[in-house]
């Protein structure tokens, strides 16, 4: 079996989360960095604010949903 890969995906947006869902689902090592904690109201570095059914899916994804 080949080496496994390692990934280090900038931006937990929607796209950030999706690339490293479908990194972690063909066996890399997935590390997400967001630079704000919560969402702040300004344009840029604004966090990702989902709705309730929204964490369920992407908590799903993660296996761990204190990632989150």
């Amino acid at each position: 079996m080949g080496k496994k890969g390692r990934a280090i995906i900038v931006g937990g947006s929607v796209a950030g989360l999706s690339c490293a869902h479908a990194l972690i689902q063909a066996g890399c090592d997935v590390v997400v960095l967001e630079k704000v904690r919560r969402p702040s109201g300004s344009a840029t570095g604004a966090g990702l604010g989902l709705d309730p059914q929204s964490c369920r899916f992407l908590s799903h994804w993660l296996g761990d949903p204190n990632l989150l």
